[in-house]
């Protein structure tokens, strides 16, 4: 995405039109060394290496601050439009920031639900809730990814909560998008220092000053640059994904690495929005999954002692021989899984707990009693 801007092919790709990623590989590889602007690329990746080479003299020097809190990204921008005014990078055909309009409306506040704006809400519900989902979906990516890199505890429900909170304030300020968090946002926020809600507060204030006093001084900034911003954010995202894969495969979370394949993949063929909503679709399925096949078990007696245990945990464990069977079962019983209650418990019945087709002859006698050992259960619902 961002590298079409870097190889200045933004005029061709709104001709073309390429739309899913790799759409956008392809347009990539058929015209990058062919109809690139070698200015526009030039200062791409010129911007890219110099951000590149502070960064690492940042972490060369961590334990002097005045190094280590250097903004290289300030620096670039501010040298990249200082340089581009000055050379009139826009007559070699490299796109810039220009004027940017900014108008504020008749009013700062407005209620959203208004005559003028209801007649949208059928048509634009299915987008809003999928913005929510994948705008939460990046929240929590994002939170989850600090709280590891800084050792903090995150609350789904509070983010949730925080999130609902801030989007309902906005709507009542006109053409105010829906704010979530962000990952390379969240990822550039750690790089510089930010740690607690004041830098955020800081950054936001920064926004609006700059938005409404600055944007006249970044007039010949280069877009290309603002590419190559975003793409070291994602180049330094990529680098984790070795590490994190290598942590999959050996805790053999065989479901974890198939679902980062599949979000992978469907990114690749169509866009990141299908990407993660197709693995999020994937994930619940998985958990319905998982919780309609409660986990049952048959105890039988330790000899000499008064213990029950799992006869397939415990193998000097004794059934008893008088037609009782004593089942153990370790899960809440709900909706979702008591529709194979009676067919489970047929099968441990007939078959025991070795895994058996059900076309097999039964190796076991039907059991006269039946006891259930319901101690690790906390509710059962009228289903």
């Amino acid at each position: 995405e961002q590298m079409i801007p870097m190889f200045g092919l933004v005029a061709l790709q709104k001709i073309v039109k390429p739309e899913t990623t790799i759409e956008k590989i392809l347009f990539l590889l058929e015209n990058a060394f062919t109809k690139l602007n070698p200015v526009t690329t030039m200062i791409s990746f010129s911007a890219l290496g110099v951000l590149l080479v502070l960064r690492n003299i940042k972490n060369s020097f961590k334990k002097y601050w005045f190094i280590y809190r250097v903004p290289e990204v300030l620096i670039v921008v501010i040298v990249s439009t200082f340089l581009s005014a000055e050379f009139r990078w826009d007559n070699d055909g490299v796109d810039i920031l220009g004027s940017v309009s900014i108008n504020a409306g008749h009013s700062f506040l407005q209620i959203p639900l208004q005559s003028s704006t209801l007649k949208y809400l059928r048509r634009t519900t299915s987008t809003a809730v999928m913005i929510s989902v994948v705008g939460f979906l990046d929240s929590i990516v994002a939170a989850k990814q600090n709280a590891a890199r800084f050792g903090h505890s995150i609350s789904p429900n509070r983010e949730l909560v925080a999130l609902g909170v801030a989007n309902v304030a906005g709507s009542f300020i006109p053409g105010t998008l829906p704010a979530y968090g962000s990952i390379t946002r969240s990822r550039i926020n750690g790089d510089v220092g930010g740690r607690t809600q004041m830098g955020s507060l800081t950054c936001s204030v920064v926004i609006l000053l700059t938005t409404f006093f600055l944007l006249p001084y970044l007039y010949f900034l280069p877009k290309c640059v603002l590419a190559s911003i975003i793409c070291l954010v994602v180049f330094s995202l990529m680098l984790e994904i070795p590490e994190d894969v290598t942590y999959y495969w050996r805790m053999s979370a065989w479901v974890d690495l198939a679902l980062m394949a599949l979000t992978f993949f469907f990114s690749i063929i169509w866009n990141v929005e299908v990407g993660v909503v197709v693995s999020l679709i994937v994930s619940l399925l998985l958990v319905v999954h998982r919780s309609s096949r409660a986990r049952m078990t048959i105890l039988g007696r330790i000899p000499g002692t008064d213990r029950w245990k799992p006869i397939n945990e415990n193998p000097e464990a004794e059934e008893r021989s008088d037609g009782t069977l004593i089942v153990r079962i370790r899960e809440n019983l709900d909706f979702a899984n008591t529709a194979q209650l009676k067919e489970r418990l047929r099968r441990l019945e007939l078959y025991g707990v070795q895994k058996s087709h059900p076309s097999e002859a039964p190796r076991r006698q039907q059991a006269s009693v039946l006891v259930f050992h319901l101690a690790d259960m906390e509710t059962i619902d009228a289903s």
